[in-house]
């Protein structure tokens, strides 16, 4: 990330939002118990300062993490699991091992409701899934979560 006088150039009155998946560092170490810990050091605490850099500069910026674990697969909520959500056809990732053995009924309809909430972030600056009726259990997303939480 940029830091120091170039974000205070560069992102006063931006609105921001950056995030990590749960499981990320799955994808460098393998699941295990060292994901808690590589996770937190690797990606969410860096996201976090970024967040705070970006607040202080002016920006109104807010993290996420996305929990959500695909069932089959022992890489949990790893590192790029947002992708498909956001991207692609079934064809494209059937052979994704992050996907384990979720029906892509599932994945399509976890990622129209994330890009609706992300589409709203974009169009409003307003995080408020909420507004989208959606229960957290229908978009398992944890806005500005604390460092020390497991989902």
């Amino acid at each position: 990330p940029v830091t120091g006088d170039g974000v205070v150039e560069n992102v006063r009155g931006l609105d921001v939002i950056c995030g990590w998946n749960a499981d990320d560092a799955s994808a460098f170490v393998g699941p295990g118990p060292d994901v808690v810990a590589a996770t937190r050091e690797m990606v969410a605490r860096p996201i976090v300062e970024l967040i705070s850099q970006l607040t202080a500069a002016g920006a109104r910026a807010h993290s996420y993490r996305l929990d959500w674990r695909p069932a089959g697969s022992s890489f949990g909520a790893t590192h790029c699991l947002e992708l498909p959500l956001l991207l692609g056809t079934q064809r494209a990732w059937e052979l994704c091992p992050m996907l384990g053995d979720t029906p892509w009924r599932q994945v399509e309809a976890l990622g129209r409701k994330l890009r609706q909430t992300w589409g709203y972030f974009a169009r409003t600056g307003v995080i408020h899934s909420e507004r989208l009726e959606l229960a957290p259990a229908e978009l398992p997303l944890v806005w500005n979560p604390d460092l020390g939480m497991r989902p």
